[in-house]
């Protein structure tokens, strides 16, 4: 008779990769919290106190959409402000200023809450995300693979370092990868599973339509793609054959709830005098050197010198019709600056001693974070294909990973020209938010590629 194999050892073997997995993501884990500095050390920058100087602005005001800085990081920065108030930071970095400032964190009290918490939110949100997007994964050879791409590529210090600055990148970086978690999930559950219904399905509906003004109250260049978002919300509803597939009333709700946050900051940031800080730069480094750009915002009622007021006024809307009227300088400035963008993948604001291990950490970021343009062509390129393949098999499977790809494509390319011809200074920290999940794309693509094809192969 034959020997019947022993549950256990048939389950390990059913599960080995899942097995294997879970144990990536906690030695990820371990290594996040072990190799790195203490969570609480942080460092400021000359932006940083017009963050936490709006903590007393209540969110629910005018006042709070229409000061220096949007909403939700000096809301963050607010639930975790001392009795006394923030004290001023021990520890401020200047890297334009050569000698100025420190570039050595320090516990900074009133701040180390707030960085720790920031830390904990990468880590949780980066570990979801990596959950969700193996879970979703037929291939079980495959989720291994992305489990140890995704979670290096968030734990290397081009990620990392910026959890312990006091600005909005370590958040925007936090709730984009979470909101791009219960896309996943969302898609999967209405294309695959057809859980259109039910109250696990709706909580990720309100989850998500939470998370969006989180993430883009954050900074401007995010709010401005708000309005990709209803686009993409109002096709799902506009193609008869998605239609018969969604639950209609929940994404017809986010659709009117994005679009009402989008005329909201559209409406208040005319209001606000945030715009004038990113004129000053353009002005100075587009306008006032050309003589035709100049005579074009001069013809168009700008005084010389232009003051506040106009630009408070006119200046945008001058501003955004100058670019349509010139495509040809969009298209020089933009390809000439693009290999700018991607030319740095650590953060310049505090040093570390660079011990051997570092050195191996950061040289293994230097292969996840391509310090080349290309990862700017290499997601367009795979994302084409995937659309494609999704397209030409039709398998419902397929659907959400197709779905996926055309929302994140949109979201991060928009984000990038949004903050590229928002503000001509600080272009590689200003184009973060599009450039560090271009060079995730780079990475996650040929994996979802595969699983589509493998798909399509069966």
């Amino acid at each position: 008779m034959k020997k019947q194999p022993l549950p256990v050892r048939g389950w390990l073997k059913k599960s080995a990769f899942d097995i294997l997995t879970f144990l990536i993501i906690l030695g990820a884990i371990v290594f996040r919290f072990s190799f790195y500095e203490d969570i609480r050390l942080s460092i400021a920058t000359n932006d940083s106190s017009s963050y936490y100087n709006q903590v007393e602005i209540p969110l629910f005001s005018w006042e709070a959409f229409t000061s220096r800085r949007l909403p939700s990081y000096p809301v963050f920065l607010s639930l975790f402000k001392p009795e006394d108030g923030f004290p001023s930071p021990t520890a401020i970095s200047y890297p334009a200023a050569h000698g100025v400032g420190t570039r050595n964190k320090a516990m900074q009290p009133g701040f180390d809450i707030a960085v720790s918490v920031q830390a904990i939110l990468a880590v949780f949100s980066w570990t979801f995300f990596t959950v969700i997007f193996c879970r979703r994964l037929n291939n079980k050879l495959l989720r291994p693979i992305a489990a140890a791409i995704i979670l290096a590529f968030a734990f290397t210090p081009s990620m990392v370092e910026w959890d312990s600055i006091l600005m909005t990148e370590s958040l925007c970086f936090s709730s984009f990868i979470l909101l791009s978690a219960i896309t996943v999930e969302l898609l999967f559950r209405i294309f695959v599973d057809k859980k259109i219904k039910g109250k696990i399905t709706g909580s990720l509906f309100v989850i998500w339509g939470l998370l969006v003004p989180v993430w883009a109250f954050l900074r401007d260049s995010n709010a401005n793609t708000l309005i990709i978002l209803v686009v993409l919300l109002f096709l799902l509803l506009a193609i008869p054959n998605i239609r018969k597939q969604i639950p209609v009333y929940w994404v017809t709700g986010l659709a009117v709830w994005v679009g009402f946050l989008a005329f909201w900051y559209s409406f208040t940031t005319l209001s606000a005098n945030r715009w004038i800080y990113g004129w000053t730069d353009i002005y100075y480094d587009w306008i006032k050197g050309y003589s035709s750009r100049l005579k074009f915002f001069t013809d168009h009622g700008m005084p010389r010198p232009w003051t506040p007021e106009w630009v408070k006024e006119n200046g945008s809307k001058t501003y955004l019709l100058f670019l349509f009227q010139h495509p040809g300088f969009m298209i020089t400035e933009f390809f000439g600056r693009l290999s700018d963008a991607f030319s740095e993948n650590i953060q310049p604001f505090f040093y570390t001693y660079p011990t051997l291990w570092r050195k191996m950490v950061l040289a293994l970021g230097d292969i996840l974070h391509p310090l080349s343009s290309t990862a700017f062509v290499f997601p367009l390129v795979s994302g084409f294909l995937i659309v494609f393949s999704g397209l030409r098999e039709n398998l419902p499977d397929n659907l959400p990973w197709m779905f996926f790809i055309i929302w994140i494509i949109c979201i991060i390319y928009g984000l990038y020209v949004a903050s590229f011809f928002g503000d001509s200074a600080g272009l590689i920290r200003h184009s973060m938010g599009g450039v560090v999940f271009m060079r995730l794309l780079v990475w996650m693509t040929p994996i979802i590629l595969t699983e589509v094809a493998l798909k399509n192969r069966t």
